[in-house]
């Protein structure tokens, strides 16, 4: 058990690519924790503060500040593998039927929020910013007015090489997608870039949905990436 108000910094050797749970159990406050430097969003449970920490095999390091008491900490494997997405070309563009959807409507967000700001080239002007929190995560809700298989595109933008999003369909796991960089982000430049998710076979991943209303939710597992939209594409 870590003594009152202590910080500890812990060396960790990660066995593989993967999604961890994080575990800090016996606290009575949040405490703040950081990955690598980074900070992780927390959430706390009848002493139990959890989060997610997306990393790839090798030593790291974690430090855990602000908790009057710790009685374990955990990192617990998911098993769960990425898939590349495939980017666009960059005059792609969206065939006729696609469904759009502007990544600042957001139905709702965690604790640690994106920002809602101007961006060059987005579509409406508007882009939802500061995806900087591993954990950090936001839930938006798609009408989609014919029933039918679609695939699923992301509008982002990105300096980094290495990006990781959990995206849930529904309430359902999707997949956790990896993202490229795209040159910047659209602060002087237009730097979007549209990017289809993938199935493991290399096929565009299909989804079946029914009309109405539909829930996307991702969250942030590792690198920084603004968001201009989402589009569901007519599979076919």
């Amino acid at each position: 058990m870590c003594s009152s108000r202590s910080r500890s910094t812990l060396a960790i050797d990660l066995p593989g690519d993967d999604r961890y749970e994080l575990r800090i159990e016996g606290v009575g406050e949040l405490p703040s924790v950081t990955w690598d430097g980074r900070p992780v969003a927390l959430e706390l449970v009848d002493g139990v503060a959890s989060g997610v920490i997306w990393d790839q095999p090798g030593g790291h390091h974690m430090t855990i500040s602000g908790a009057d008491t710790i009685e374990a900490v955990s990192l617990t494997p998911q098993a769960l593998t990425s898939v590349a997405a495939e980017m666009m070309p960059p005059d792609w563009t969206l065939p006729d039927g696609a469904i759009i959807h502007e990544a600042e409507d957001v139905a709702e967000e965690g604790e640690i929020r994106g920002e809602i700001m101007e961006k060059v080239a987005a579509s409406g002007g508007l882009a939802h910013a500061v995806w900087d929190t591993p954990g950090q995560w936001a839930r938006w809700r798609i009408e989609v007015p014919l029933a039918g298989e679609y695939h699923l595109l992301v509008r982002g933008a990105s300096i980094y090489d290495q990006i990781f999003r959990e995206l849930r369909l529904d309430g359902e796991l999707l997949q956790v997608a990896s993202f490229g960089p795209t040159g910047g982000w659209c602060r002087a430049t237009d730097d979007w870039r549209w990017s289809r998710l993938m199935a493991p076979d290399g096929d565009p991943l299909t989804v079946s949905l029914s009309a109405g209303e539909h829930t996307l939710y991702m969250q942030q597992l590792r690198g920084s990436m603004n968001l201009d939209a989402f589009a569901l594409v007519p599979a076919g």
